[in-house]
């Protein structure tokens, strides 16, 4: 059957528009297994799909795309004009309609603008803070020339080993961006990090940092030369980033170890030791270093904001200090969910193991009652039975305890995997423990299947 003119006329033109199109974006693109093509800016990347924010016939909308369905995926920069209106090249000759006037909020970087972004840190580190989130959100400012990270903190602290992801996240960015921390309220424990790692540190009238011990006497693991190594290390690791940075690391060094000192000077110099009768104890050897924002004024460590991060253009003098908004907060929004349904399944696979173990003591064959021939001692022809029945019933429990470790293993090797960005080792079955239990598991299950067949009572 041969297509009309009027057809194939409107089919070109569509072609000629997409064409012009595709020519003129530039930004992610995912390509799909039949060879469809979608540009734009991936905003969340999971196992199971990839969600992009696009243009769909001039209009801005966000699609989720099932990874079974893609064929490859690229990241490219985004330019600032990404998401206006596009129209297709006039031909030559044809007028063009006067340009409209560009957005305040789509203002280009230049030499005369300075973008920032800023990236909430608010809540637990390792559940509502995370590394993803965080490389989620520089991958998101360096595609948009972005130089300046504002970390808004409020944060009572969470996991070491986040912490540490974090930390080395950082470090490895230091060329990229410069780091400013506003302290809004607490960045307690683990969150200290984002103070240590700042280039400027700026204070709400309230604001705290500090409390940044690993382990205390209320807190271990049980082993006191264990302990004693991790706060050691964690000390260290904070005290050089912070003294990178141009900070204290005597201070940093007495939020994280019992025994350190700090002492500050009528001058405003931070020392760990005494050095002069009018120095003022901040710290000693019986407690954890909390610095209020008086004391890290007075030492010079911080500046106070009044209104927020605004401020800090004129404080600091960058020529046009602006904002790109809510990109740092979707991008830990997102990984955050992420890292919640993660927390939860772990959850709930604690608790199906503990009620598999549960069910499977409660199945011992060994609790029941049997019968056994006065004669021969050996069990009477009904007690065989429900003995090989009471051995079944219990193997087919523990069977359920192994199924319950298989998919815990599997959730392990997905936190470890993804630990290098995700952080997520707090997740992790130590593998000692998980190899004593599982090896626990397979000896019961062949002593049940060693026995099954046993003609006396054990």
């Amino acid at each position: 059957m041969n297509t009309p003119r009027p057809a194939l006329a409107r089919l070109g033109f569509a072609l000629a528009m997409v064409g012009a199109l595709c020519h003129a974006a530039l930004g992610d693109i995912v390509t799909l297994k039949d060879g469809l093509v979608i540009e734009g800016v991936i905003t969340e990347a999971t196992a199971g799909a990839i969600t992009i924010d696009t243009l769909v016939a001039n209009i801005r909308t966000t699609e989720e795309i099932p990874r079974f369905r893609i064929a490859s995926v690229e990241y490219k920069p985004v330019p600032e004009d990404f998401f206006e209106p596009r129209r297709p090249e006039r031909p030559e000759g044809t007028a063009e309609r006067p340009a409209s006037r560009e957005r305040p909020d789509r203002a280009r970087a230049d030499d005369t603008t300075t973008l920032y972004m800023i990236v909430p840190i608010v809540g637990t580190i390792g559940e509502t803070v995370t590394a993803t989130g965080l490389a989620d959100a520089f991958r998101q400012a360096d595609r948009r020339g972005i130089g300046h990270i504002v970390f808004t903190v409020d944060s009572p602290g969470g996991y070491l080993f986040e912490a540490n992801q974090i930390l080395d996240l950082l470090a490895e960015h230091d060329e990229q961006f410069v780091y400013h921390t506003y302290i809004e309220d607490g960045a307690i424990s683990a969150a200290s990090v984002f103070a240590a790692s700042a280039d400027h540190i700026y204070v709400a009238p309230d604001a705290r940092l500090g409390g940044a011990v690993a382990y205390t006497r209320d807190n271990s693991t049980g082993a006191t030369e264990v302990d004693a190594k991790f706060n050691s290390i964690w000390a260290s690791s904070l005290a050089a980033r912070a003294e990178s940075k141009g900070h204290s690391g005597d201070a940093f060094r007495a939020m994280a170890e019992q025994d350190a000192e700090l002492w500050l000077s009528e001058s405003g110099e931070l020392r760990a030791a005494k050095a002069s009768p009018a120095d003022e104890e901040l710290d000693g050897r019986r407690s954890i270093l909390t610095l209020r924002a008086s004391q890290m004024l007075r030492a010079g460590m911080a500046q106070q904001l009044d209104v927020g991060a605004e401020e800090i253009g004129g404080l600091r003098a960058y020529e046009g200090w602006q904002e790109s908004p809510r990109i740092g907060e979707r991008a830990m929004t997102a990984a955050a969910k992420r890292r919640e349904r993660l927390i939860d399944k772990h959850a709930q696979l604690a608790r199906n193991l503990e009620l598999a173990l549960e069910s499977a003591a409660d199945a011992d064959p060994a609790s029941g009652r049997y019968y056994v021939d006065a004669d021969t001692g050996r069990f009477t022809g009904g007690s065989m039975i429900k003995w090989q029945q009471a051995c079944d019933a219990a193997m087919g429990r523990w069977n359920d305890v192994r199924s319950v470790l298989l998919a815990m293993a599997d959730l392990d090797k997905d936190a470890a995997e993804d630990a290098a960005e995700d952080g997520a080792l707090h997740l992790v079955t130590p593998e000692d423990q998980g190899n004593d239990l599982f090896g626990r598991v397979e000896e019961r299950m062949g002593w049940l299947q060693e026995n099954r067949y046993r003609t006396t009572p054990p």
